[in-house]
């Protein structure tokens, strides 16, 4: 059966189109408030350490969001998102909004989104067939990344025209029209995990601890490590980016960016079908290195469109490995377990990030926001050689021919497995 007549899996889409697209106004117009109010690239950078922080503490999620009720924590999260970014422009017609303020807030708004992704990815195994997780996960992830690339497009020239607090009064009415798609969802499950055991800190801890051991003693842990690195450097564009923009052009060109970004992220999830056809290992090492070369012309060519062009292609890979990653640990983790490990692969790939949107604020005081926007080529780089250089990962087949032991899981007895070695 074709996902689109999975009416499950409709609605759950649509629903993940308007949260997302909520996401994609209020964080742009959020950020953009904090360049205006604080005026430096100090204040967009801590803005970026302290959004990112939710995403790299989320492996503390992991076990929570398998015991939450799904539907009541999809409704509840957005209409949470809506009151709190209503009360930006309230507060703004008051004339009370300060930086400060935005800096409290933005964090709010970034944690509610660690109990919403994990549980609608591990949703996706549920509701779909093995073979149908990576076109799944494809649209997912284009309805993550379109919207945030249709409302980047057109945040930056409707803050120029309307202001940032105008537009997320939209916002809020976004997120209660995907509260309400979600409340109308009928889900085979009430839980992500259905196994009847007590509530308490002690079993919230072995939760946690198994949810560690599967990800530390497998190939999966070495493949983050390698990330970790990377997404410190992708981590500065959060700081810099608004800076880098305003100095070519303001705050349409600095929507024109981020709609850059969006862009080669979707469009490179359109290749996740065509490369899952090869081999994953040599695929990442390949595209990874052409995507350093990519991006480090792409902010350092004089011209603006063509360097919009060229960081929209160094992105491509990113889309489509992302795709098929996500696809690879849904096939191979058991249900009862994906929350957990999904949460803590994410906490170890991007537990960098904010550090590194804290120290591209401060550092591009002393250097320049160009040139702090270029280091993730330098990520990328890395990525590639780490690859080549950890033969489990360079020699993984393709992905729809990847076993759990590819990848050194043992899930039998996750808290006392010893066998694996990287």
């Amino acid at each position: 059966m074709l996902i689109w007549k999975n009416p499950t899996f409709v609605q759950l889409f649509s629903a993940r189109l308007l949260s997302n697209a909520g996401d994609s106004l209020y964080a742009i117009a959020t950020m953009w408030l904090v360049h205006q109010l604080g005026g430096s690239t100090f204040y967009t950078g801590l803005a970026g350490f302290l959004v990112l922080i939710p995403n790299a503490l989320q492996m503390f999620f992991g076990p929570i969001v398998e015991r939450l009720p799904i539907k009541k924590t999809f409704v509840s999260t957005q209409l949470t998102q809506a009151i709190v970014v209503l009360f930006i422009p309230i507060v703004a017609h008051f004339n009370w909004l300060t930086v400060e303020f935005l800096l409290v807030i933005m964090p709010l708004l970034a944690l509610m989104n660690q109990l919403v992704f994990p549980m609608q990815s591990a949703l996706l195994p549920v509701i779909l067939e093995k073979e149908q997780l990576v076109k799944g996960n494809t649209a997912f992830s284009f309805a993550f990344h379109g919207m945030e690339l249709v409302f980047t497009t057109i945040a930056g020239l409707l803050i120029a025209t309307f202001g940032a607090t105008t537009i997320l009064l939209a916002d809020a009415v976004i997120f209660l029209a995907a509260m309400l798609i979600f409340s109308m969802l009928k889900l085979p499950i009430e839980r992500l995990n259905m196994e009847k055991q007590e509530s308490s800190f002690g079993e919230y801890g072995k939760q946690l601890k198994e949810g560690l051991h599967i990800v530390f003693r497998s190939l999966f842990f070495v493949a983050a490590l390698g990330g970790l690195i990377a997404n410190f450097a992708f981590g500065m564009v959060n700081g810099v980016l608004p800076d880098y923009a305003d100095h070519r052009g303001g705050a349409s060109v600095y929507g024109f960016y981020l709609a850059a970004l969006s862009f080669g992220i979707l469009i490179g999830t359109l290749f996740a079908s065509t490369i899952e056809r090869f081999p994953l290992g040599k695929v990442a090492v390949f595209s990874f290195a052409g995507s350093a070369a990519l991006w480090a012309s792409a902010i350092y060519v004089p011209n603006t469109y063509t360097s919009l062009i060229l960081l929209a292609l160094s992105l491509l890979p990113i889309g489509a490995t992302n795709v098929v990653m996500a696809a690879v640990v849904q096939s191979v983790v058991p249900t009862k377990y994906l929350a957990r490990v999904s949460t803590v692969l994410g906490s170890v790939s991007v537990g960098a990030m904010p550090l590194g949107s804290l120290i591209a604020g401060v550092l591009a005081l002393k250097i320049g926001s160009t040139h702090v926007l270029a280091s993730p080529a330098l990520g990328l780089l890395f990525i590639a050689f780490f690859w080549l250089l950890i033969p489990r990962l360079w020699k993984l087949p393709k992905s729809s021919e990847i076993q759990p032991e590819d990848f050194g899981l043992n899930i039998e007895n996750p808290q006392l497995d010893t066998s694996t070695s990287i």
